[in-house]
């Protein structure tokens, strides 16, 4: 009996990682509504949730200047716990993965969303959403294209207030998903925060 019970103390002694389980989103709540969520959100949390916990993906950012250009600033590839980010073709940063959800302090973070037309974004058939982005004191208009197979973000557009720019200074910034696992993990030096 003693031989059976051993191992059993040991492996419940040990810390669990918080990400043990981060490719099945239902084990962080993805399909779970938060308290105070605005429930025209429904559709865009669960696939902000989707994605957020998605164990390894990449999300690149572009600036849109207003004649329509796309200017590439940088990426983030998170991998499991860490984050890995380069901008401006400075040296790469490595940080904690923070868990992040679909309210904060100030309320929900996505709000008032409207489903607009389906389109195909990459080549991913997509449902476009249309709504109010708001996280600390930056809040944003924003547009949100979901992934229609795997219910994950393709794309999103935030729209800056002139009052409180986005980041980096922009008004206008492009995010784009990619969920392939196999990326190489930069190797350091990384750049002290």
């Amino acid at each position: 009996m003693r031989k059976l019970i051993f191992p059993l103390v040991l492996a419940l002694l040990q810390p669990a990682p918080v990400f043990a389980n981060f490719d099945d989103p239902r084990t962080h709540g993805a399909d779970s509504r938060q308290v105070g969520e605005n429930p025209a959100c429904e559709e865009v949390n669960r696939a902000y949730m989707r994605t957020a916990n998605s164990g390894r993906y990449i999300r690149r950012f572009y600036e849109l200047r207003s004649n329509g250009v796309e200017t590439y600033i940088g990426l983030e590839k998170f991998a499991d716990e860490r984050i890995y980010s380069r901008f401006f073709d400075k040296p790469w940063r490595e940080a904690p993965r923070p868990f992040l959800t679909t309210m904060t302090a100030a309320g929900p973070v996505i709000w008032d969303c409207r489903q607009l037309e389906d389109e195909v974004v990459y080549r991913i058939p997509s449902k476009h959403f249309r709504g109010h982005w708001r996280r600390g004191k930056k809040s944003a208009y924003t547009e949100i294209w979901i992934g229609k197979e795997d219910g994950r973000f393709t794309r999103t557009l935030r729209r800056f207030d002139a009052s409180t720019p986005g980041p980096w200074g922009l008004q206008n910034v492009i995010e784009e998903f990619d969920y392939g696992r196999d990326f190489p993990i930069p190797f350091p030096p990384f750049e002290l925060p």
